[in-house]
């Protein structure tokens, strides 16, 4: 596995035991936040990028939503997802296949800055513009900066599913990046994954929402000391 492809590898069945306690609680708390910020209506239609095994769009549904849809490149993913009437595309979040038509798109838990190219970072935005509905919103929920310079844990160790999960984290040496390199030990074997995310700063992602051609761009957190940070920006009628 080259390095620039790193995602192509680290979201598969393990990830579900890396990242266990990211489960359907925190997603519905996630999702009434999100209906809060962007007034988003029942009948909208809904994507979520990058959307895993679909436990925000199962929360979505849960809150009485309809039009429900997910897009991921992981297929070990997609194959774990359980509810019926959403729709799972398999795809590349920079190739989304719908033009003009969702009214909410979302991109959830730093599920972007994956690619080394920023000219492929905002491919993506792009497309996310494409296939808005004209005045329709994207949320952006990503990693403050700001907090993780300052508290970067830069290794821990978690027992999962029986299986020992050592994760050491540290930013490049071009301070652009946050990596993680994870190894997995279950039965006396071993596996390693990487994972390899932008380090923007604010004014990078307003910045690069500006230039994808979104208005009405906010960001909301509560602090520098705030782990996340979340961004809006709208498609213009």
């Amino acid at each position: 596995m080259e390095l620039n492809n790193w995602y192509e590898e680290s979201f598969g069945k393990d990830y579900l035991s890396i990242y266990a306690h990211r489960d359907d609680r925190e997603a519905e708390d996630a999702v009434k936040d999100i209906i809060k910020l962007t007034g988003a209506k029942e009948d909208w239609p809904l994507l979520d990028l990058c959307c895993g095994t679909g436990r925000h769009l199962r929360a979505f549904q849960r809150a009485g939503y309809k039009k429900l849809y997910g897009i991921d490149l992981s297929i070990d993913l997609l194959k774990q997802v359980s509810c019926e009437n959403i729709t799972y595309i398999q795809g590349d979040m920079r190739h989304i296949p719908f033009r003009k038509y969702f009214h909410l798109v979302l991109s959830l838990f730093t599920s972007f800055g994956y690619f080394f190219s920023d000219s492929q970072n905002l491919k993506v935005l792009e497309e996310v513009k494409f296939c808005l509905f004209p005045g329709g919103t994207f949320l952006l929920d990503y990693m403050n900066r700001s907090y993780i310079e300052k508290n970067l844990i830069s290794e821990d160790t978690v027992c999962n599913d029986g299986k020992e999960i050592i994760s050491k984290r540290w930013i490049s040496s071009d301070n652009l990046r946050v990596e993680k390199e994870v190894k997995i030990i279950e039965k006396n074997e071993e596996k390693i994954y990487h994972e390899s995310v932008r380090l923007f700063t604010f004014s990078e992602l307003y910045s690069l929402l500006k230039k994808a051609g979104f208005t009405d761009i906010n960001y909301y957190v509560n602090s520098a000391e705030s782990p996340r940070i979340t961004f809006t920006g709208r498609k213009e009628k």
